[in-house]
């Protein structure tokens, strides 16, 4: 069991977000829940992020504000943000997101209920230049999240996470080397050391897509380091080769999203390889070859399906 009224640090790293901030804070600070501080991490910004943040910190003490050379992606500032943290459980706000009111008192109250090291919550998607469209993404139910995580990474934002604070330290913090999947690598480690999950079956955050966000900007290149770099750091993991063929598969989604449907092509022949009934493996190949702007498509329209289904 947890304390009826956990103490809880929200940690937001950011760089260059001024056109975003106010809005992202202002979410924090209006939560039903009130027993938190904000650790707000500011990485080297070259904007007006600290003097908005500074006047917020002015305006309410729960907001405490950190200055530092920028380190080139979230992982640092994050690890910076846990170890100034004085709450016994961590929240993680990416800088242009929002949560909804009730984000907080939603996941303590299922904390309450079924005494989990972490907790994640479905997702609202919208893009930056069109917040009216929003796409629903559902957390997949499993009898087995450790599994899971290490095939494709199903929790999308950290923004959703709420984890004792002495796991994410047991754990070794976040990888400074990784940016981008940083967060996935992170659930590895929770998940694989023997921690549990908890899912509140509610919407409560929005995902917010933009030129700016890091996970948006990250090249193919860049996403094939990292994945090598990943892959290769828990490989024993990926004896199975049910696991490796639903990794491989995951990969080829991203390189379809990336619009390079040959390399996806790959991926899923791979997989295929692993497992010759992988069938899904088989469907996104087929799929792949009407390029990446169809087989997008075909994935969002599958996205919308399963968010109006599965209740």
């Amino acid at each position: 069991m947890i304390d009826s009224e956990p103490f809880i640090s929200v940690i937001i790293p950011t760089y260059n977000g001024a056109s975003f901030i106010e809005r992202t804070i202002r979410s924090v600070l209006g939560q039903t829940y009130t027993r938190f501080d904000l650790l707000f991490v500011d990485d080297g910004s070259l904007d007006a992020t600290g003097e908005i943040v500074r006047n917020l910190a002015a305006q309410d003490g729960r907001v405490k504000y950190f200055y530092q050379q920028n380190s080139g992606g979230p992982a640092q500032p994050t690890n910076y943000g846990i170890g100034q943290a004085m709450g016994t459980w961590l929240a993680f706000l990416d800088h242009d997101d929002t949560w909804l009111p009730e984000k907080l008192a939603t996941q303590v109250q299922y904390l309450q209920q079924h005494g989990v090291d972490m907790v994640t919550c479905h997702t609202l998607v919208c893009w930056e230049t069109d917040r009216g469209r929003i796409t629903k993404i559902r957390v997949p139910r499993s009898r087995d999240y450790a599994r899971l995580i290490l095939e494709k990474n199903f929790i999308l934002s950290t923004s959703s996470v709420l984890v004792r604070a002495e796991v994410a330290k047991a754990v070794g913090l976040f990888d400074e080397q990784l940016i981008g999947p940083q967060d996935w690598d992170f659930y590895i480690r929770v998940l694989t050391g023997g921690y549990s999950l908890g899912v509140v079956n509610n919407f409560l955050y929005i995902h917010v897509l933009s030129e700016k966000n890091i996970s948006a900007s990250i090249n193919p290149e860049t996403y094939e380091a990292q994945r090598v770099y990943l892959f290769n750091k828990y490989r024993h993991f990926y004896a199975r080769k049910d696991v490796h063929s639903n990794y491989l598969r995951s990969v080829g989604v991203q390189y379809a999203a990336f619009g390079l449907p040959a390399r996806a092509r790959k991926f899923f022949w791979m997989s295929l390889k692993e497992n010759y009934f992988n069938f899904r493996s088989l469907a996104y190949c087929g799929l792949s070859v009407g390029g990446g702007w169809l087989f997008r498509r075909l994935i969002s329209g599958k996205n919308w399906l399963m968010s109006h289904v599965r209740r």
